[in-house]
């Protein structure tokens, strides 16, 4: 993966407290950012007992949430440039999946302003199979905020 080597490059620059959280980001990205388990950053929920058994905050995961959402783009454009439009609206999908899910009605929890402050524990929404189902079934974002998130959605598109 070609971010290990710039992690170790930063990291090396931080301060420690800082270092230890820039590397449990990435342990974080890095352990889920897999086939078997990428979904919790597609349906944006914490897995709590991953994060809690191993010390992880959610402050980390959104860390890792982050480096994942940057994988994702930088695989988006590399096959863009390479012509292989297929698999680059791949990658881009799932960053717009992730967009969608985090205004995803009980997906996660906002203050007054909209910035999350918690995100929903996997476990409690049913893993993947409920998440799964409760979106089949659920109505999804009210009307202004899919309007919000459509927008969003086609910002990143634009710059795709």
């Amino acid at each position: 993966m070609r971010a290990a080597p710039l992690l170790i490059a930063f990291c090396m620059s931080l301060p420690a407290a800082a270092e230890d959280h820039t590397i449990n980001a990435m342990t974080i990205a890095l352990t889920l950012n897999r086939p078997e388990t990428q979904w919790v950053f597609n349906h944006i929920c914490a897995p709590a007992k991953m994060l809690e058994g191993l010390g992880f905050t959610q402050g980390e995961f959104v860390d890792a949430y982050l480096i994942v959402s940057q994988l994702r783009w930088d695989a988006a454009i590399e096959a863009l440039n390479k012509d292989d439009e297929k698999e680059s609206m791949r990658s881009l999908a799932l960053i717009l999946h992730g967009m969608i899910d985090a205004y995803w009605p009980g997906r996660v929890e906002r203050d007054s302003d909209g910035a999350i402050t918690q995100f929903k524990d996997c476990t409690a929404l049913g893993n993947l199979p409920g998440v799964l189902k409760e979106e089949r079934s659920g109505s999804g974002p009210i009307p202004a905020v899919r309007d919000q998130v459509t927008e969003s959605m086609s910002h990143v598109i634009r710059k795709w």
